[in-house]
């Protein structure tokens, strides 16, 4: 790994860690209906479509700086993930643009599916059997590859997770204060 890369992804990773604790509060807020009228929560419900529309802009150009500049290639699993992510930039632009709050449910039901698929990939790098095979062709990668792993638990599949679950958390806590 060059040192580029190597200080791309300690960023990246810790970016990652805020981002789960950020996560936790967010759901907290929403699961115990303590925060709800709290400064953090009436932010996210505010800008939840701006967050997210920013996580899924990073998310795209972290894919890309891993599979074009590092050289990790995309596994089958990641395909999919960026599947549900890449089509998120457009529908959370125009979600910008004019709230819709059927963008909003589109962009939602993405993120459900593509962190469904990150947490199996996860699953996968830490050991787990897989259910169904993963490398498809021979210059496909497995889905078990881990190519780093940072803070004992961040691996990019992690990364995609989390982003996923923020997007998830925040347009939850939009959609709850619109109504």
């Amino acid at each position: 790994m060059t040192p580029l890369v190597a200080s791309f992804t300690h960023i990246a990773s810790a970016l990652t860690v805020l981002a789960d604790i950020l996560v936790a509060l967010v759901l907290a807020s929403i699961v115990l209906r303590r925060g709800m009228g709290g400064p953090a929560f009436r932010f996210f419900a505010r800008y939840g479509v701006v967050v997210a529309f920013a996580v899924a802009v990073a998310s795209l150009l972290g894919s890309l700086f891993y599979s074009e500049f590092a050289g990790f290639p995309p596994c089958t699993l990641c395909w999919i993930q960026r599947v549900c992510m890449y089509p998120q930039i457009l529908l959370l632009g125009i979600a910008l643009r004019r709230y819709d709050a059927k963008l909003v449910i589109s962009s939602l039901i993405l993120s459900a599916i593509g962190g469904a698929v990150a947490a199996y990939n996860q699953y996968l790098q830490f050991g787990g059997d897989p259910l169904v095979p993963c490398g498809v062709g021979s210059s496909a990668a497995a889905c078990a590859q881990r190519f780093f792993i940072e803070f004992g638990y961040v691996t990019i599949p992690m990364m995609s997770l989390t982003a996923f679950a923020v997007m998830g958390a925040v347009l939850l806590a939009e959609r709850i204060h619109r109504g």
